[in-house]
């Protein structure tokens, strides 16, 4: 049974994007950046680990409130820079939400990026000027069981906790943009843990259930708790508490594409016999 989600979890997500409409094919996510460098910032240097972001919104949540869009349309690209001319800070101890498009298997926030002030960049004892607890969720379709999965992942060093989960489905594809896509307009996926607990390199899978409307998109949203954050340990702190929000959103194959689905699934599994039996 292991081997079978390890194989959903790599092969579905590749294919689900060959068959959703044009406006469909990037997939959306969220993840949370935090301010670990003990200085406000000013500007930021995002790095993604695959070159297939599309477009990418910072919105600060302490210091100048501030929220941007910015497209990367150079081929091959992997990075994007919100400056400082956009008018927005983010304090020592804050974090901001990163919401981006990302086709085909998604991307994620690369560990390279970092904050600067007025071009000057910013670092900790550690060498480090931001902090991603995790990578966000995804999601994938079994074409044979017509149900939809949610995947979670550790991917750090330390063990997380996820709470606040929610599956939703059948969402207004009319929200499916990079600034309404995580509100719900769906059916909210009833009988989910309240929270779960992963070590590092685990991954945890939850069932939206048969999914048979291919014209509505799916939404998984989660909080990744941060038991460091300045709102619990420090009186004089005035911007609030914020966990570590992650969430992904896809659309699923429409049906006539499930039998391309099915058969190259079954080519692929073919030829991982074959190579075992070799």
């Amino acid at each position: 049974m292991r081997t079978a989600l390890c194989v959903f979890t790599l092969l579905p997500v590749a294919l689900f994007t060959l068959s959703t409409p044009d406006a469909a094919v990037a997939g959306k996510y969220r993840q949370t950046i935090k301010n670990v460098s003990g200085s406000s910032a000013n500007d930021l240097h995002l790095e993604f680990r695959k070159a297939n972001v599309t477009k990418v919104k910072l919105t600060t949540l302490a210091g100048v409130m501030a929220s941007a869009t910015k497209n990367i349309a150079a081929p091959g690209a992997r990075n994007v820079t919100f400056p400082s001319g956009g008018g927005w800070r983010v304090v020592a101890r804050s974090k901001a939400r990163i919401d981006f498009d990302s086709t085909g298997n998604p991307s994620i926030i690369s560990k390279d990026s970092y904050f600067t002030s007025d071009g000057t960049k910013l670092k900790n004892k550690s060498g480090k000027s931001l902090s991603v607890k995790t990578k966000p969720e995804d999601i994938a379709y079994v074409p044979s069981t017509r149900e939809a999965l949610a995947f979670f992942f550790n991917d750090g060093p330390d063990p997380v906790t996820y709470t606040s989960i929610q599956l939703w489905k059948n969402n207004d594809p009319l929200n499916y943009n990079i600034d309404d896509y995580l509100t719900p307009t769906g059916d909210l996926v009833t009988g989910l843990p309240s929270s779960i607990t992963l070590q590092p390199t685990e991954q945890y899978t939850l069932s939206f259930g048969i999914i048979d409307d291919s014209s509505r998109y799916l939404l998984v949203k989660a909080i990744v708790e941060d038991e460091e954050d300045p709102c619990l340990t420090d009186p004089t702190w005035e911007w609030g508490c914020s966990d570590y929000e992650i969430a992904a959103a896809r659309f699923v194959p429409e049906p006539g594409s499930l039998a391309t689905l099915a058969f190259a699934l079954a080519g692929l599994t073919g030829l991982a016999v074959r190579r075992r039996r070799a």
